[in-house]
């Protein structure tokens, strides 16, 4: 915010990258950047429901997530299959690592979660690194709707029809 101003008030054309949640925060000076640099479409149309001008705003893309574009029909077919998917929905849980006072653990969240799968839902855990704690219990519930691998989190991301995280 603080560089914005200056450019303002040089006459510094100006321009605010824009990606996941970091710039998305009310600004407490009325300065706004001569141009959006938006990550995706999804940020583009947050922007302009906030009130930026359509012409403010470029859609860039980003490296590190453009590559799962490539994620066919074909290739979600194929790996549901391989994981014994039929037609349900897939929900899977991205765990994070807990950061007590300032949130749940994932005990608490996942049992949510299970409470509210549909009859033909499955729900994929993908644990955190650093997350030791015990969740039999929690996947019992579950009644046999729990699918276990340890893909890679762009893998899951392939058959996933929801992605759901506590952070």
């Amino acid at each position: 915010e603080a560089l914005l101003k200056a450019g303002s008030d040089r006459s510094i054309r100006t321009m605010q990258v824009v990606e996941s949640w970091g710039a998305w925060f009310p600004r407490k000076r009325p300065v706004m950047a001569d141009v959006f640099a938006a990550a995706d479409m999804f940020t583009d149309k947050v922007l302009r429901f906030r009130g930026v001008p359509e012409d403010k705003i470029v859609t860039t893309g980003h490296p590190g997530l453009d590559r799962y574009a490539g994620n066919t029909k074909v290739r979600r077919e194929d790996e549901r299959q391989h994981l014994g998917i039929d037609d349900g929905r897939v929900l899977v849980y991205f765990g994070q690592r807990a950061d007590p006072p300032n949130t749940l653990d994932d005990s608490t969240t996942l049992r949510w979660v299970i409470q509210s799968l549909q009859r033909d839902d499955r729900l994929i855990f993908s644990r955190h690194p650093r997350d030791d704690g015990d969740y039999a219990d929690l996947f019992e519930r579950a009644n046999g709707r729990m699918i276990s691998t340890d893909w890679s989190s762009d893998r899951l991301l392939s058959v996933a029809d929801v992605c759901l995280t506590r952070y």
